[in-house]
């Protein structure tokens, strides 16, 4: 009993974070690239993984939920430049 509850509790609460890791990824792109936010796109990766893409910029963040808090997202390798599959309008 208590394993369902804690997985229905977990699920809870990864469900409500990803909304806001997609926002926190896509906020620290446009600033980091000096990009508007409604230009810059958001694929959720694997795990706590979140890939944005916008103004020829792409970067790939590890969003970590904080419960009540927003998550903490840290930058994994280098912002990259060039065209993206986003930018030539590619899904």
């Amino acid at each position: 009993m208590r394993t369902g509850v804690a997985m229905a509790l977990f699920g809870l609460t990864a469900a409500c974070t990803t909304p806001a890791a997609v926002n926190m990824a896509q906020q620290r792109l446009a600033k980091e690239a000096n990009c508007p936010a409604r230009d810059v796109t958001v694929t959720e990766l694997a795990g706590y993984g979140y890939r944005a893409s916008g103004c020829g910029h792409a970067a790939t963040y590890i969003c970590i939920p904080q419960g009540e808090e927003a998550p903490i997202c840290t930058l994994q390798g280098a912002t990259s430049s060039g065209p993206t599959a986003a930018d030539a309008g590619a899904t």
